[in-house]
């Protein structure tokens, strides 16, 4: 496993604090390429939801490589 800074690690302890985040998590393994409509969709919560939360940090999270 790769380390990662403290800051990296509190976006991720703060992203597994929400339901709704893990539940976004969770989708976007399941089901790679989904837009931000596409998730709202399969959560059924407005895509206001998610663009003012703060999610993109951990879905675009760098790749091991």
């Amino acid at each position: 496993m790769k380390s990662c800074s403290v800051s990296d690690g509190l976006a991720i302890f703060k992203a597994l604090g929400s339901p709704v985040r893990v539940q976004i998590l969770r989708l976007i393994q399941e089901r790679e390429g989904l837009n931000i409509k596409q998730i709202a969709q399969n959560l059924k919560i407005p895509v206001t939801t998610l663009s003012s939360d703060g999610w993109c940090t951990l879905i675009f999270w760098p790749k091991p490589g």
